[in-house]
């Protein structure tokens, strides 16, 4: 047992139905960015509207990202496994009114995923209020899908490195995670669908 004076996250069952149901992920983030939350009240999709200024970003959009469309807490084993459904498998979910929530097989990989699709909404939500953002085109989006799928983790190392470095924390050094690379196996999403 844990310490006496904590207690079990009211969300607890976002964490739990997600390793029940997809034994591969082996850590879950839950977080509220404001910018993703403002978008979907509106019903506004998170387009990929950039490439080479974050292809991590990028990664989690093509990735395709959830939506679970309730604006309620997942305070129960029956909508926790209706969330997962939800999730259908996809490492990001923006959920309606509440946040998102993310997945990786590692807790740096699901961290980083959070912080990218954070940035993602941030930057729809900036690119709206100057106008209307363009998505970015398919042929585009392959050329990041083309690269060395054995670069990835050097990418996700480095923005590891780089997001503990900003709250003076040390990285592992270890290769503690395995990334899969970006694949662009679908149409390009539709860019009047929520959130993509």
């Amino acid at each position: 047992m844990g310490r006496a004076d904590l207690s079990v996250p009211l969300e607890v069952h976002i964490h739990t139905a997600l390793y029940r149901e997809y034994p591969d992920i082996s850590s879950v983030v839950h977080v509220h960015p404001e910018e993703a939350v403002l978008l979907s009240v509106c019903d506004l999709p998170l387009l990929p509207i950039f490439g080479a200024y974050d292809p991590l970003a990028l990664r989690v959009a093509e990735d395709g990202i959830a939506l679970y469309d309730r604006s309620i807490l997942v305070s129960d084993e029956v909508i926790g496994s209706e969330f997962a459904a939800a999730m259908a498998g996809r490492p990001a979910c923006v959920m309606r009114g509440h946040g998102i929530t993310t997945t990786g097989s590692s807790p740096e990989e699901a961290s980083l995923n959070a912080v990218k699709l954070a940035e993602l909404a941030q930057m729809n939500y900036r690119a709206r209020l100057v106008g209307t953002p363009r998505p970015l085109p398919h042929d585009e989006r392959e050329h990041f899908a083309g690269g060395d799928p054995s670069r990835w983790p050097d990418h996700v190392r480095s923005a590891w490195r780089y997001y503990c470095a900003k709250v003076g924390e040390a990285a592992s050094s270890e290769d503690v995670w395995a990334v899969t690379p970006l694949k662009v196996d679908r149409p390009p999403p539709d860019p009047d669908a929520h959130p993509s």
